[in-house]
């Protein structure tokens, strides 16, 4: 009786060990997963301008665009929605008597994306350093229609943004991010990680 007990225990125990594997084998393809996830965000290609005036690092999983006057533009195409997150790097070339504190290109340039952008607003001007140079870091939102399609009908997405204008040399540099004011918050890391990689050279 008992070797008929134990051996009919023995399908039993074998299921168990077989679920425990494939738990196991689950368990193990999350973290790796996960770990494979992290590892992707935490990859960036290094961008260096052509003159090698200025370099910076930004994520690997961002994408180049086509951006007309820009030295730099990209944008996280795996972000949701219709407004993907961008950055861009544009340098003006300064005459050596337009050379002037950076607070001075201030309202001039705000007026210039007043012009450029739909319900243009802005939220905040504060000093701060890029690379240990003096900038100015102005915060704004505006409007962008979701689609170019004149069929289709659309709602205005909301986007807040960030221009960061830095004076060096004979360059002002303009550092722009934007992002769905939605998500905003969310992407702002990214931006914090891309202007402490900024190297401005001599």
């Amino acid at each position: 009786m008992d070797k008929q007990a134990e051996t009919k225990l023995i399908p039993w125990e074998t299921r168990l060990r077989y679920d425990a594997f494939v738990i196991g084998l689950f368990v193990v393809a999350l973290i790796a997963g996960w770990g494979l996830k992290s590892w992707a965000e935490t990859q960036a290609t290094t961008f260096a301008a052509l003159d090698a005036t200025l370099s910076l690092r930004y994520p690997a999983s961002w994408a180049p665009q086509a951006d007309k006057g820009a030295v730099l533009s990209i944008r996280d195409l795996r972000s949701e929605g219709t407004f993907k997150a961008t950055f861009s790097v544009k340098a003006r070339e300064l005459e050596s008597t337009a050379i002037k504190p950076v607070q001075d290109w201030v309202e001039p340039f705000t007026q210039e994306r007043g012009q450029e952008l739909a319900a243009y607003r802005i939220l905040e001007t504060t000093d701060t350093e890029v690379d240990g140079v003096e900038a100015v870091r102005i915060s704004y939102v505006y409007e962008v229609e979701p689609t170019e399609s004149p069929l289709q009908t659309s709602v205005p997405v909301v986007v807040q943004g960030v221009d960061i204008l830095v004076a060096h040399g004979s360059n002002l540099y303009v550092f722009a991010f934007a992002a769905p004011a939605t998500t905003f918050s969310q992407q702002a890391e990214t931006l914090d990680a891309i202007l402490d990689s900024v190297n401005l050279e001599e």
